[in-house]
């Protein structure tokens, strides 16, 4: 539980060195398997009238 005291522990919202490894290992995924797909993803949209109705194939 809170103390109130500003220094205490339970306010620490850093990452500890264990998640470390693991943050580090999904921007690894993002950058190299999400963001090549990312522009393709949005001209695949483009122009369409209705933004909601099914792409090609």
């Amino acid at each position: 539980m809170y103390s109130g005291i500003a220094t205490d522990d339970a306010m620490n919202l850093a990452m500890s060195a264990k998640a470390v490894p693991l943050y580090e290992a999904v921007k690894k995924f993002i950058a190299e398997e999400i963001e090549p797909h990312t522009r393709r993803y949005f001209e695949l949209g483009e122009g369409r009238s209705d933004r909601w109705s099914y792409g090609a194939g």
